[in-house]
This record gives structure tokens, sequence and C-alpha cells, in this order.
């Protein structure tokens, strides 16, 4: 397999011509799982799409999660479906809730 990968018919490698990465001043900075993942926090009436699983996330007038969406996994309510997002008055901490189905169909 490394040959295959490193050496051609013509004595040069299949990678030879392979340009180095440069920095890039836009691209994201912070941990992969951070990057990754459906942000917390948005602006007010907004929703956001993660384009890697596909959950939609509504945000309330304060910025934080009304509603999500998901539509790559199952919590045994099947695929789609939603967690309503509810702040615990004890803590003050916005938690999200257990999925529940949000299609008409069985």
């Amino acid at each position: 397999m490394l040959k295959s990968l490193c050496e051609s018919d013509d004595d040069g490698s299949l990678l030879g011509d392979a340009q180095p990465f440069e920095y890039q001043p836009d691209m994201p900075d912070g941990n992969v799982f951070d990057i990754a993942k459906t942000p917390n926090d948005g602006e007010s009436g907004t929703w956001y799409t993660n384009s890697g699983s596909g959950q939609m996330r509504l945000y309330r007038s304060d910025g934080q999660p009304v509603v999500d969406f998901d539509f790559d996994h199952d919590h045994g309510q099947g695929v789609p479906h939603a967690h309503n997002w509810s702040v615990n008055p004890l803590t003050g901490k916005n938690n999200r809730g257990s999925g529940v189905p949000f299609s008409i169909l069985p």
C-alpha cells in the first residue's frame, strides 16, 4: 500500500505535487468539538442549522435555545424528533428536555 501511495511508474511520488497548508486567518480556532456542535446561544428569533448533523435550533428573545429539531439519531421517539428547552426556576439554567416526536405520522 505504501508503494501505491508514494511511488509512481515515472520515479515521482503521487504526492510530489502536493502543496503545504497555509494559515488562513478566518479559519475557526476552537476545539474541534466546539466547532462541530450547535451553539447554545444565538441571535434572537433565528434558526441555526448544524451542517454536520442537520440539527436545527431556534433561539428565543434572550438568545437562548427554545427548541431543537434532530434529524440524525433516535432516542426512542423516532427520526425526526424535537427537544424543547426550558429554564429551571431554581437554578435559572436553560435545560434541554427529553426528545419528543414532532411528526403527525407514526
